[in-house]
């Protein structure tokens, strides 16, 4: 039985310390196959876009080894070294920065790359020249990786700071160096929770192929209710059992809680893989584990400021322009909310002409987690407790037909 981890996001020390990894390689090859690709993917936070990235580190570096038993290891692939720039935004952390404190940062990921590199960077320099000397000091010799996890973090942690714009002219120039040196990448793959339009990535890489919503990608990212099934064969047993419930039971309630996701028009669903996994890893109890993950609170703020009623939202039906980059000043909430993971894919109806789209809750747990979130934020930090709890009681009263209650 392999060990379960859900705060583990590097492939190697997942593979090496014998932890469960559900097999993406099958995905992860159509990736890598062609000679020569630049890959935009946003998905939802937690939902395994660390993992794809320090697979992809992996595969370039050689590692092949790694790779046994999975279904990468007996493709033909030439297994060739390449150097790897890995950007991970994640460790950002806001505290009403300017341009001037993101740039800072910008420029320290990249020195400490070009230290691991033993390369030489001009003094003074700022963080796109320094970008773009690593790039070029590292491919002289062989085409270079370059991986960027959660490009958009630093954007998204300041949307409500005043300076939000300069911030991101600041990762603008940044990543700008990336369009006059596609002759020395072999891969570019960037991932984000959302896209926004003016970031040169979009306005200015427009050979980035965005897979987003791509039905050949869809179950790429999270578990699709067969990888349960079969990854966590030798514990569905025990979970039924500790839950007083047959097998099939068991994943029609895992399923309702975690299961939902839905990212192209192919009918392919998902489960957020770290809520599955706590599930097993916590003895098997059904509880809100994404709802740690949080609610941004310039969300909420934007939807009370704009009386955005979501329940019209869910009812409504939306092109594609729904899912595609938007400007920071003029943010669509609906589209934010399928970004941020609220909100997924329902149903696909098409005229012959154009896609429409129907949004909804995933899950249980995203569900609970926006009613909660909501209740909290309208009923004050003093009241949410209290608000909440008459919240509970009142559903129950209308499930029971209590109608004094």
């Amino acid at each position: 039985m392999k060990n379960l981890t859900t705060s583990i996001y590097t492939f190697e020390d997942l593979i090496r310390g014998d932890f469960l990894y559900v097999d993406k390689t099958e995905y992860v090859w159509q990736l890598v196959k062609p000679a020569k690709e630049m890959y935009f993917l946003s998905r939802p936070r937690r939902f395994g876009k660390s993992l794809l990235l320090s697979t992809l580190k992996a595969i370039f570096e050689g590692k092949k080894e790694l790779f046994r038993g999975l279904a990468l290891y007996d493709k033909p692939y030439d297994w060739k070294v390449h150097p790897v720039i890995h950007l991970r935004f994640a460790d950002y952390s806001p505290m009403k920065d300017t341009a001037e404190k993101v740039e800072g940062y910008l420029l320290d990921k990249v020195a400490t790359i070009a230290k691991a590199h033993s390369i030489s960077l001009p003094p003074g320099c700022d963080s796109s020249t320094a970008f773009g000397k690593l790039i070029d000091a590292m491919g002289e010799k062989e085409q270079v990786v370059i991986l960027v996890d959660e490009y958009d973090k630093p954007i998204l942690d300041n949307i409500a700071n005043e300076n939000v714009g300069e911030i991101l002219k600041c990762l603008k120039g940044f990543f700008s160096v990336l369009k006059d040196r596609n002759e020395l990448e072999r891969l570019l793959f960037i991932t984000g929770v959302s896209k926004f339009s003016h970031v040169s990535l979009f306005s200015e890489l427009n050979n980035l192929t965005d897979i987003t919503l791509n039905p050949d990608y869809a179950g790429m990212l999270g578990f699709t209710e067969a990888e349960v099934r079969d990854c966590f064969a030798d514990r569905l047993a025990a979970a039924a059992s500790a839950n007083g419930v047959a097998e099939n039971e068991l994943m029609r309630h895992l399923m309702e809680w975690y299961d939902g996701y839905r990212f192209s028009k192919a009918e392919t669903h998902v489960c957020n893989p770290v809520s599955i996994t706590k599930f097993f890893y916590n003895n098997y109890v059904f509880s809100n584990f994404w709802d740690t993950t949080g609610t941004p609170s310039f969300l909420l703020e934007l939807m009370r400021s704009r009386s955005y009623d979501h329940e019209a939202a869910l009812n409504d039906w939306y092109d594609e322009s729904v899912f595609a980059a938007y400007e920071l000043e003029r943010l669509d909430i609906t589209g934010l909310l399928w970004q941020t993971g609220y909100l997924t894919i329902k149903d696909v109806q098409s005229d012959g002409f154009d896609m429409q789209y129907r949004l909804d809750f995933p899950d249980r747990e995203v569900q609970e987690t926006f009613n909660r979130r909501l209740i909290e934020f309208y009923a004050g930090e003093d009241n949410s407790r209290e608000a909440w709890s008459c919240a509970r009681k009142l559903m129950s009263a209308i499930r029971k037909d209590d109608l004094s209650g």
